[in-house]
């Protein structure tokens, strides 16, 4: 039985995928949450226009930043908003379900999900490592603790968070670095 176009073309995409995810920090981020989604047990991801990558059994809403090799750097800013009004207010027509993006009423930068996990990929990247997911480590933090950061950081380096005594760990060990980042900022509250 013949291939068809669609068979050949999809058999091309996923023969260049993992070339891809190395130079591509989009499509590694997508790579990323199936990755976090796996180790968690989570089987569905909410639509394309919400403000979280993840929600886990507990309900949390997570949100996962990636970096790779020595030099890792994460985003940990604040948003005033998600989207401008009048774009939040276009999304909510397309999709009625979308959660969250909508401004902030006090204007102030703030951080929109429960938890944030670190994605990092020590070492040199390749296209064998980048697809592994036992090469990945990972580290979660509570909002709490990223709003206990001073204001003026907008990044985080893999060393400056093994500063603040941030493990990173194999994904096997993420469900328990959530429940214990979690635990630790409210018993500190």
């Amino acid at each position: 039985m013949a291939r068809s176009r669609s068979d050949e073309v999809m058999a091309r995409f996923l023969d260049r995928l993992p070339r891809d995810l190395v130079s591509n920090n989009m499509l590694r981020g997508s790579w990323v949450e199936e990755i976090a989604a796996a180790f968690l047990d989570i089987a569905t991801f909410p639509g394309p226009w919400n403000y979280y990558d993840l929600r886990d059994a507990e309900g949390r809403t997570i949100s996962i930043k990636q970096s790779v090799g020595p030099n890792a750097r994460f985003d940990v800013t604040g948003r005033r908003n998600a989207w401008d009004n009048e774009l939040a207010e276009r999304l909510r027509e397309m999709d009625p379900k979308a959660e969250g993006w909508l401004p902030n009423p006090e204007g102030m930068p703030r951080r929109w999900c429960d938890v944030y996990i670190f994605a990092h990929l020590p070492g040199p990247v390749d296209a064998v490592r980048v697809v592994n997911v036992d090469e990945w480590r990972f580290a979660a933090r509570s909002r709490a603790w990223l709003d206990a950061l001073p204001p003026t950081v907008k990044t985080q380096s893999v060393r400056r968070l093994a500063a603040r005594e941030v493990d990173f760990v194999h994904g096997d060990q993420l469900r328990d670095q959530i429940r214990t980042s979690v635990t630790s900022v409210a018993d500190e509250l």
